[in-house]
């Protein structure tokens, strides 16, 4: 199933703090900090370039349940090259802690957050 950019970023939200059970590693908490859609205000993203990075990342590439998490893997190489973070720890995490289970779980609670909050049809999406 494809994947629409604010779904997939919201999947990407709801993997990496699954992983965050796992390394609460200071530079992630940052990241899940900036992307938290718990701490959105105004129905935007706290940080909404890196929604807009992930939403350019993504159109060179079609995001679905399989591709996922290939995408949030190079999605952090790219932050840790352009901006310092270090998600080493966390790319190793994801294909051992990630089962089909979990991303198909990321991928509903996504889609639910969408629907009930009105994201896919927000001005800025």
């Amino acid at each position: 199933m494809a994947l629409t950019p604010i779904q997939s970023f919201f999947a990407l939200f709801y993997i990496l703090d699954y992983c965050f059970q796992w390394d609460q590693d200071d530079d992630l908490g940052a990241f899940l900090g900036m992307i938290s859609p718990d701490i959105w205000t105004n129905g935007e993203p706290s940080d909404i370039a890196v929604y807009k990075d992930w939403v350019e990342y993504t159109q060179s590439k079609k995001i679905d349940t399989g591709s996922l998490p290939n995408g949030i893997s190079d999605f952090l190489g790219i932050y840790m090259e352009q901006y310092g973070f270090n998600f080493y720890h966390i790319l190793q995490l994801l294909p051992e802690k990630i089962s089909p289970r979990e991303i198909q779980n990321a991928i509903n609670k996504s889609h639910d957050l969408c629907e009930n909050k009105g994201y896919l049809t927000a001005d800025w999406v």
